[in-house]
């Protein structure tokens, strides 16, 4: 897959120092960064990706495999 284009890094943030992008408004484009007390991520979203379920509840095989 080819790489996004961002366009420029106009900064980091102060607390984990990922990159600021100028195509997202001076935002973080990759989220989340789970840090805590990130000012561009609220609280409540942080850890959100621990909810998303993985594989068939009716347990398939297929769904079964940890990669």
């Amino acid at each position: 897959m080819a790489k996004k284009d961002f366009g420029e890094a106009v900064g980091k943030c102060s607390v984990c120092t990922i990159n600021l992008w100028d195509a997202s408004g001076g935002k973080p484009a990759i989220w989340p960064c789970n840090v805590k007390d990130c000012p561009y991520e609220d609280a409540e979203h942080q850890h959100a990706h621990h909810g998303v379920v993985h594989g068939s509840p009716f347990g398939s095989g297929l769904g079964q495999i940890e990669f």
